[in-house]
C-alpha cells in the first residue's frame, strides 16, 4: 500500500534550464498494478514506512525513516538514512548521497521508481494521477510517458489541413486543423499521442498544445479560406485553462475565423456547454458538435443548446451510397430538423463521389473526407 501526504498547499516548484518545474516519481504499484505519480511537493522529500513522510511505503523491507530528497541550489540529490536494506541509483547503491537527474531510477530497498520533471504550467495535470495499466508492462508505459513528456517540452508537434468544402460547389469552406507529433522515435498519430498522454494524466495539456501551434501555423492558409475548425479534448471542457487557450488562439491568429469542435459525448451539461457558446460568440468564434451519431446520440442537448454546426459521425456516412432507403430517411430527418433550428450539418469521412451525390440528396451543406483532401501542411494548401 502507498500512501501519500496531503501537501497541495505547499507546492515547491524548482527551476531547472530557467524553467520551472516540477518533480516527480513514477513507479508501479505491485498490489494494485497502477502506474503512480508522485509529485514531490517539498523538500526535504522523506520516504519510509512511517506515515505522515512525503512518500509512505507499507512494505516490510522499507525502513520507518529509509531515504530523502534534498534541493540545494537548484540540483536534487538522493541521501539514504541509514536503511536496513539500502537505496539504489540506477543501481548503483547510495552511500551518503547522490545527485538526481531527469530520467534516474531509483530504488527504496527492491521498490523503483523513475525521476521525471514536468513543466510548472503543466503541473497540475499531474499531481496525485493514478492510471491503471497492465503489470507486465510497466517498462513500456514508462517510456510512453517518458517520450511524450520529451514531445511536450520541446513542443515538437505539427498542425495539418483537412478540407471543408461546399457540396452544392465543391469549393473550399474551411479546413480542420489536426495535431501531429514531429519527434524522432515518438508516435506522430494525435490518437496514438493522446493515449500516451492518457498515461500521464496530460490529455487536456497536449490539446491546448496543438491548438497553440495550429495558430502559428494558420498564417500559411489561403487568404480566402480561414475558416478553421480546431478540436478540444473532453478533459478541457468547463476548465478555465481552455478559455484562456482560446483567447491564446485568438490573439495570435486575429485573422482566423475559428470554430471550436466538441465531441458529442461531451456535451452532457447543458448549462455548461451554453456558456462555452456564449463566450465563443462574444469573441467572434462558433461551435460545432463532432462525431454525432458516434454514440447515443444527444438530441435534448442538441435543442437545448444549438451548436453552429454538426458533424455527423463517419460510421453514419461511410457507404451511404448502398445503405437502405430507411437509413436515407433517417439521415434525411436529421439533416432537416438540424436546418430547421439553425444548425448546419456537415457529413464526415467522404471517400467516394456516390457517397458526395448521397449527402447532397439528404441536404448536407458541407461535407469533409479523402475524397476532398487528405491533412496536409497549410504551406502545402493551394489557393
Amino acid at each position: 500500500m502507498l500512501r501519500l501526504r496531503d501537501e497541495s498547499n505547499a507546492m515547491q516548484r524548482v527551476e531547472a534550464n530557467g524553467e520551472q518545474v516540477l518533480w516527480f516519481l513514477e513507479g508501479l504499484s505491485e498490489s494494485e498494478g497502477t502506474l503512480r505519480r508522485i509529485p514531490i511537493l517539498a523538500f526535504p522529500f522523506r520516504v519510509g514506512r512511517r506515515d505522515g513522510l512525503g512518500l509512505s511505503l507499507a512494505a516490510t523491507e522499507i525502513s520507518g525513516e529509509h531515504a530523502e530528497i534534498l534541493l540545494e541550489e537548484g540540483r536534487i540529490f538522493v541521501q539514504d538514512l541509514d536503511s536496513t536494506n539500502g537505496t539504489f541509483l540506477n543501481g548503483d547503491q547510495v552511500r551518503g548521497r547522490a545527485e538526481l537527474k531527469e530520467g534516474d531510477t531509483v530504488h527504496f530497498a527492491r521498490l523503483e521508481f523513475r525521476l521525471s520533471l514536468v513543466a510548472a504550467q503543466e503541473a497540475e495535470a499531474l499531481l496525485a494521477q493514478t492510471i491503471a495499466v497492465d503489470a507486465h508492462l510497466p517498462q513500456f508505459a514508462l517510456d510512453k510517458s517518458r517520450i511524450l513528456r520529451e514531445l511536450m517540452k520541446k513542443r515538437a508537434v505539427v498542425s495539418v489541413f483537412q478540407p471543408i468544402v461546399v457540396l452544392s460547389d465543391l469549393s473550399t469552406m474551411g479546413y480542420e486543423v489536426l495535431g501531429r507529433g514531429d519527434l524522432e522515435g515518438s508516435a506522430s498519430g494525435s490518437i496514438e499521442l493522446f493515449n500516451a498522454a492518457k498515461i500521464l494524466g496530460a490529455e487536456a495539456a497536449l490539446s491546448r498544445m496543438f491548438r497553440a501551434r495550429s495558430a502559428e501555423d494558420c498564417s500559411e492558409l489561403p487568404e480566402k479560406q480561414r475558416v478553421v475548425f480546431m478540436n478540444t479534448h473532453p478533459n478541457e471542457i468547463g476548465t478555465p485553462r481552455l478559455i484562456e487557450s482560446l483567447e491564446e488562439f485568438h490573439e495570435r491568429a486575429p485573422q482566423v475565423s475559428p470554430v471550436l469542435e466538441i465531441h458529442e459525448a461531451s456535451v452532457t451539461d447543458p448549462a455548461t456547454i451554453g456558456e462555452l457558446r456564449d463566450f465563443l460568440h462574444r469573441m467572434g468564434m462558433k461551435l460545432a458538435y463532432d462525431d454525432f451519431g458516434s454514440g447515443q446520440a444527444r438530441l435534448l442537448e442538441l435543442a437545448e443548446v444549438p451548436p453552429d454546426f454538426l458533424k455527423f459521425d463517419i460510421s453514419l456516412i461511410s457507404g451511404i451510397d448502398t445503405a437502405s432507403s430507411a437509413k436515407h430517411t433517417v439521415l434525411r430527418r436529421l439533416v432537416s430538423m438540424a436546418l430547421e433550428i439553425g444548425i448546419v450539418p456537415i457529413a464526415e469521412g467522404i471517400e467516394s463521389e456516390a457517397e458526395a451525390e448521397i449527402c447532397r440528396s439528404l441536404g448536407f451543406v458541407y461535407a469533409q473526407g479523402f475524397l476532398f483532401g487528405a491533412p496536409t501542411p497549410a504551406n502545402q494548401l493551394h489557393s
